[in-house]
């Protein structure tokens, strides 16, 4: 199976949903993913490098006991990698040209031939920790009509929770979606 490994495309859990499929911020999740491996020190490591977080609570354990951690932890910018599967793993085929993992929102069955990120709020109950591995269940928590500028579509409002092996939360993310039919274009299936 590799590294997508999991139903609904590359990576997720779940079926195509609609307003009423995971309607509940505690109902079903409309998808599911869990990161392709727990974080480490390596993986903090390098994801400071490239940033240049010079935090000595990413890479110096006595620093972070000494904040009151239980030892290092991960930038909280890494919460999102590191919920996000394996792609692609030794000996699968080639990624396509362009290839873009898939998203959740991809599972909700509305028409709209575009769509566009409204809305992004991360709040943590508790910074990563080394050895967290991460999973990640999108749920609908609602749908509205609405005509635009740009068009006629759907806002979409989804809730994810972040959770680490044990099924404890670390983290949820609300965000929200317009997904639209162009008012000068045909639209979406037709």
């Amino acid at each position: 199976m590799g590294a997508a490994g999991a139903e609904g495309g590359a990576g997720t859990e779940g079926a195509a949903g609609t307003e009423g499929a995971g309607g509940s911020p505690h109902g079903a999740p409309l998808a599911s993913q869990v990161g392709a491996e727990p974080v480490s020190a390596a993986g903090i490591r390098r994801f400071a490098e490239a940033y240049a977080m010079d935090c000595p609570l990413y890479w110096d354990d006595a620093a972070a006991r000494a904040a009151g951690l239980p030892g290092r932890i991960a930038p909280w910018s890494m919460a999102m990698t590191m919920a996000m599967p394996a792609y692609w793993q030794p000996g699968d085929p080639p990624l396509a040209d362009g290839f873009i993992p898939p998203f959740a929102w991809d599972c909700v069955d509305l028409p709209g031939a575009e769509m566009m990120s409204t809305r992004v709020e991360l709040v943590f109950e508790r910074p990563l920790r080394l050895g967290d591995l991460l999973r990640s269940d999108y749920r609908v928590v609602r749908v509205t009509p609405k005509r635009t500028s740009v068009g006629d579509g759907h806002f979409i409002d989804f809730e994810v929770s972040l959770t680490d092996q044990h099924g404890d939360l670390v983290a949820v993310e609300r965000s929200s979606v317009y997904r639209y039919d162009p008012h000068d274009a045909p639209a979406a299936g037709s």
